[in-house]
């Protein structure tokens, strides 16, 4: 049964698969003994997010064409497998199907100038859309999929060992993690429920009573180096303190990061910074003016029984203090390769999570940028309808100076940011997720 339901996931869109060496590595999975005592389990879910864009409204010397909202429907189905093949080695894949239906002008273009590339650390992959074919144009509906998981973990004595397909995340932040690159969420992301999977190599090793070492490559585009990262992480608990260091190379650049976190009397502290050398690994000088060094620092406190606040401070030396340079950024190695959004340089996130009842929560946060003094603000209400079914409403909601746009004597248009967030389109939302 194990070997059949690998067998129906990694066939599924396997003629798309670019590279033999995904093949071989699902022939090695297939081809794992079994022990004829496994233990396989198998659970999926549902979402549905419906959200509601409204565009950034323009300064322009010249007439504009009206700004209409655009919607979007997005599903996901989810499915999960997990198989312990004997006391040394398991399984696990997850598979899932993304159905589309939106104004076809949110299929041609970003809403938002900066973000995150979650699928970027991947060897190869699956054809993305599944319908219309990629020689076909997308009109309002589409379907994708996504291979997100699939690894063998391996218990080799003192040894775990993680090979395929996998989340790979790190950091003490809350909103804002300077060491976590690979694949993180953004502020404004709708399902932060699990990571993406990256195609890595990891082994892990305990370290005294809460101690580790881990150490892996994470596999880019083609597993060409200049596309990959490869780390080596520690983790110590040291004077009530949990603490780790990082060492990563990453596109050719070199990452020093730490993480602190404890406790402080009856609330929670934490702060995670990340030392970026771009160009090191391609050039033997430490001195390069596109460095930069980033930080988040904050605490948590549980106000009442059920009110839960925190506070975060969060240092983007890769950003700019005036609006107006916010656009020269966007090609630096801070946006390129290490996935950095934000543009500014201090930033402030207050939030609270208040459980009004048993079956309804209601979250709040906002995105300070103390340079320009944009606030993206954030906040959903959550029912718990059933067990294991779920309601939300929600928004993200941008008040700042709105762009300029002008036309330039050749007749193009020139774009120029008079703040962070008010560039940022109003999003509204609902939320409907079923577990199986």
């Amino acid at each position: 049964m194990v070997r059949t339901s690998i067998l129906c996931l990694a066939k599924f869109g396997v003629n798309s698969l670019r590279k033999s060496a995904w093949l071989a590595f699902v022939s090695l999975l297939l081809a794992t003994p079994m022990s004829g005592q496994e233990s396989i389990s198998l659970t999926a879910y549902y979402k549905n997010f419906s959200v509601l864009l409204k565009p950034p409204q323009f300064h322009s010397t010249f007439p504009l064409p009206e700004q209409t909202d655009l919607g979007s429907v997005y599903n996901r189905f989810r499915i999960k497998m997990t198989a312990d093949i004997n006391q040394w080695a398991s399984l696990a894949a997850e598979y899932d199907i993304f159905l589309r239906i939106q104004d076809p002008l949110l299929f041609k273009e970003q809403f938002f100038l900066t973000g995150v590339d979650p699928l970027s650390y991947r060897y190869t992959d699956l054809e993305k859309r599944l319908y219309p074919s990629s020689e076909n144009k997308v009109g309002s509906v589409a379907l994708f999929q996504n291979l997100d998981r699939l690894f063998l973990y391996l218990r080799a004595g003192r040894f775990d060992i993680n090979i395929g397909r996998q989340a790979i995340a790190w950091g003490a932040a809350r909103i804002i993690n300077p060491t976590d690159i690979i694949a993180p969420f953004t502020y404004d992301q709708l399902d932060k429920e699990e990571r993406v999977g990256v195609d890595a190599i990891r082994i892990r090793t305990p370290w005294g009573a809460l101690g580790e070492f881990d150490a892996g490559y994470v596999f880019g585009k083609d597993g060409k180096i200049k596309h990959s990262a490869y780390y080596l992480r520690g983790k110590a608990y040291w004077l009530n303190t949990d603490l780790s260091g990082l060492l990563m190379g990453f596109r050719e650049n070199l990452l020093l990061g730490v993480n602190f976190a404890r406790s402080v009397s009856e609330a929670g502290a934490w702060l995670e910074a990340a030392y970026v050398f771009a160009n090191k690994l391609k050039q033997s000088g430490w001195s390069d003016p596109e460095n930069y060094f980033r930080l988040s620092l904050g605490m948590d406190y549980n106000l009442s029984s059920k009110i839960y606040g925190f506070l975060e401070y969060h240092y983007n030396g890769a950003g700019e203090r005036d609006p107006a340079k916010y656009l020269s950024l966007l090609q630096q190695v801070a946006y390129r390769d290490g996935a950095t959004y934000l543009l500014g340089k201090h930033y402030l996130t207050p939030g609270a999570i208040v459980q009004i009842s048993p079956l309804w929560t209601l979250t709040t946060q906002g995105l300070f940028n103390l340079n320009d003094w944009s606030v993206y603000v954030g906040g959903d209400l959550e029912y718990n309808v059933a067990e294991n079914v779920y309601l939300q409403i929600g928004a993200f909601l941008p008040l700042g100076n709105a762009p300029n746009i002008r036309l330039a004597p050749d007749n193009s248009h020139v774009f120029q940011l008079n703040s962070e967030f008010g560039s940022y389109p109003d999003m509204l939302y609902t939320a409907f997720r079923v577990y199986f």
